[in-house]
């Protein structure tokens, strides 16, 4: 991606074959979860659905995160992204149906 006349890059080498997700670890907190939610300033939260087969995932080897991480996310987000990240996994994905939100009190 190319923002503010800088290419912004991010990559990942993975190894083996996809297994399916181990229960409790990172990965499954990662990408298994079925719930979205999205607000705005002065507007109210909205709660969705989103569903979608268990994915199986790589191991990752090799991450590279080249970003302006304060200028894409926010000064807030660089002292996280700063260092060697925890994990890293590729996940098989799939078709994913959203379903229609509803607004939180």
């Amino acid at each position: 991606m190319r923002v503010g006349g800088r290419w912004h890059e991010l990559g990942l080498g993975w190894r083996g074959e996809p297994a399916t997700l181990v229960p409790g670890s990172e990965a499954e907190f990662i990408a298994e979860h079925y719930w979205g939610y999205v607000a705005g300033p002065g507007r109210p939260t909205i709660e969705y659905r989103v569903e979608h087969p268990p994915w199986r995932v790589w191991a990752g080897v090799e991450p590279q995160l080249d970003v302006d991480v304060a200028a894409l996310y926010g000064r807030e987000f660089a002292p996280a992204l700063a260092g060697a990240p925890r994990s890293a996994f590729l996940a098989e994905g799939s078709p994913v149906t959203v379903y229609h939100g509803r607004r939180l009190a």
